[in-house]
């Protein structure tokens, strides 16, 4: 139900990424080189995931997608069609939206992930 499908354009490679359990209402990519994928659920789960292209076992192709992030915002009343938007100009920047209220989270460093800071505004 909370499935996205990852299709390479070039290669036609595609690989399917299970990490919802509900279903997926928005997703952002980050900049093209850094190979992030940003993802928000109906119950408010963000996922950021790490997404990379190699060889499986068999020697054969494929996409593969890491989580290095996961945060759930719960708060008052419903969350109605979360979103999640990239900042255009800072990669550390997200701005979440769940129900009436705006989050603006600050990845610092997000390959390394070991805090954040979640900021209500």
């Amino acid at each position: 139900m909370g499935n996205i499908r990852v299709l390479n354009i070039h290669t036609a490679l595609s690989s399917l990424f299970q990490a919802h359990t509900q279903r997926v209402t928005d997703m952002a990519f980050f900049a093209k080189d850094v190979h992030l994928l940003a993802s928000m659920s109906v119950e408010g789960r963000l996922f950021v995931c790490k997404i990379s292209e190699g060889l499986d076992e068999e020697g054969m192709p494929q996409i593969t997608g890491k989580i290095v992030m996961a945060i759930q915002i719960v708060g008052e009343g419903e969350a109605v069609h979360p979103r999640v938007w990239r900042h255009c100009h800072k990669q550390e920047v997200l701005v979440v939206r769940v129900g009436k209220r705006f989050y603006k989270l600050l990845l610092l460093k997000l390959q390394w992930v070991k805090s954040l800071l979640l900021r209500s505004y």
